[in-house]
């Protein structure tokens, strides 16, 4: 974390002899009253400035330009209106000591051009050297402030991972190919996906940088923590033995290949498969087996929950702790399938799924399910428990055809993307109504606490700052344990336990639904949801 601190603080030292963050030597006259305010902390591209206005200068007559880039000697010498990378500076209203303030922001891959006037705009890499001067012009006359040098902070980090419901599942892009990755089904037509977008659009001045890597299927043991094996799942073959790099692994790899120091927010969703989610779907929700209160498959759920949520939780904070600088966990909320417009519990007979089968999961997988995640992650300082996607889907469920929230069956899940795996997930519209939402408050809440802390270690003298670099260099070596091949380390592996195996004799049963699902599929015609899709770039990432 304090990478930035270490290089901003103590070794961003302006060649011309003016530090990023010390008053400098005016030989201006006393023109420019602010300019060394240099970006600081994950993603910030913002610079405020301030300059006093001489006699007959107006923020309307008088312009103010930064010229920027990463060669000193080609910044020192360049002109206004030449090749080097520069921008207007918008005044604002002049104080009454004649004093205006601007803001210019450095063009990042999200935002490449965010001033009002953008020359020859240069996106510098995070941790680059970066130099600049500030010009105020009036007429033919000029004058430059000192040259100022700082390091380009890096971008700010958010990933997303986890199961199925982090992935998009059920939701794939309805133009081009259905996924960035097919193995995976992982699109960002998710609703955390959506929501990262929004908060990139909302900010500007930050640069963020977003690794989605949730798999289906991925559990919190085998898939974040471990490697993943994609198996034979609900009676449709995928390519067995097929081993997804783990989660964690996966983001730490992309944080060293970029030269990340710090994780900052992490986005999960996950419980559903420690506990064997697709059996309880394939076995009471496909088949014609119905799920009781009291029944050993019930007792036995209810065993699982209480044992294997929380030690998969434990595990996944002592593995973040052990091996990542991280500021914030989100911890998503399941969605409520199980209801009609009314809020009703469903009851869908002619599948042979009376409403007491929906009440029985609901108070045996569901409920304790966000539950048990809930109480646990609470615990841990840096976690949040993401609500309210219960309460956004309730009216929504499977049993609502008319405003569907979710893939309702076999066929909708065929039609939307040509399998079985996307029903009980919800579509684009349950993805954009049930998380994005609840996604960008908290995302937003995050963005906020993370930008107050480092206001404070900006604010802080350098005695502190160097104390507290010292401390960081330990913590940086944890962070970087795993770029360099060692394994995750403080937790110990969590066993599967199977809910319940299906008979071979139900095999054949399971091929006959499918093959009816399938045949139904190719003569429905569903309406299409008019919502576009969130495919991203590789800068937007």
């Amino acid at each position: 974390m304090k990478r930035i601190l270490k290089t901003a603080l103590l070794a961003g030292i302006a060649i011309a002899g003016f530090s990023a963050t010390a008053q400098p030597v005016s030989t201006d006259g006393g023109v420019f009253k602010s300019f060394e305010n240099t970006p600081f902390g994950p993603g910030d591209r913002a610079m405020n400035v301030s300059i006093q206005l001489g006699q007959g200068d107006t923020n309307t007559n008088t312009e103010l330009w930064v010229v920027y880039g990463t060669d000193r000697a080609a910044v020192n010498n360049a002109a206004l209106g030449g090749q080097a990378a520069q921008a207007r500076i918008a005044l604002a209203t002049v104080d009454s000591n004649g004093i205006a303030k601007g803001e210019f922001i450095f063009p990042h891959s999200d935002n490449r051009t965010p001033n009002a006037q953008d020359r020859n705009p240069l996106v510098v890499s995070s941790g680059a050297t970066t130099w600049y001067k500030l010009v105020k012009r009036r007429g033919t006359q000029a004058i430059a402030s000192p040259l100022v040098s700082f390091r380009m902070p890096d971008k700010l980090t958010i990933a997303n991972l986890g199961d199925s419901y982090a992935s998009g599942e059920g939701a794939p892009y309805a133009t081009g190919a259905k996924w960035d990755s097919t193995l995976c089904h992982r699109s960002n037509n998710s609703g955390q996906a959506r929501a990262v977008k929004t908060i990139k659009a909302e900010n500007p001045g930050l640069a963020i940088a977003f690794k989605n890597v949730a798999c289906s299927g991925a559990e919190i043991s085998d898939g974040i923590l471990f490697s993943q094996l994609k198996p034979t799942w609900f009676g449709q073959p995928q390519p067995l033995q097929t081993v997804v790099t783990p989660q964690l692994q996966a983001v730490s790899n992309w944080m060293g290949d970029n030269g990340y120091a710090e994780l900052n927010i992490v986005m999960v969703s996950g419980g559903g498969n420690d506990i064997n989610f697709g059996s309880i779907v394939e076995q009471f929700l496909v088949l014609p087996n119905v799920f009781e209160v009291g029944s050993p498959e019930y007792a036995n759920l209810r065993s699982l929950i209480s044992n294997n949520i929380p030690q998969a939780y434990r595990s996944l904070n002592q593995a973040l702790e052990s091996n990542f600088e991280y500021d914030r966990v989100l911890v998503s909320e399941y969605p409520d399938p199980l209801r009609d417009h009314r809020g009703i519990l469903c009851d869908q007979r002619q599948f042979a799924n009376p409403r007491s089968e929906f009440a029985a999961i609901d108070s045996g997988f569901l409920q304790p399910l966000n539950n048990t995640i809930r109480d646990t992650v609470s615990a841990f300082p840096k976690f949040r428990y993401v609500s309210g996607t219960m309460q956004r889907s309730r009216l929504n469920g499977l049993c609502n055809g008319d405003v569907p929230y979710f893939n309702n069956g076999t066929v909708e899940s065929i039609f939307m993307q040509g399998d079985v795996y996307g029903m009980v997930h919800p579509n684009r519209r349950g993805h954009r109504e049930i998380y994005k939402p609840v996604y960008e408050v908290q995302l937003r809440e995050a963005l906020r606490d993370i930008r107050i802390k480092w206001a404070k270690i900006k604010a802080r003298d350098d005695l502190r700052a160097k104390a507290e670099a010292e401390q960081a260099k330990q913590r940086l070596k944890l962070a970087t344990q795993l770029r360099t091949g060692s394994k995750l380390t403080g937790f110990s592996r969590i066993a599967p336990r199977p809910l319940v195996q299906v008979p071979i004799t139900q095999k054949r049963d399971v091929a006959k639904a499918l093959a009816i699902a399938e045949a139904k599929a190719k003569l429905t015609r569903l309406p299409a949801d008019g919502i576009p899709d969130n495919r991203m770039s590789e800068d937007e990432k």
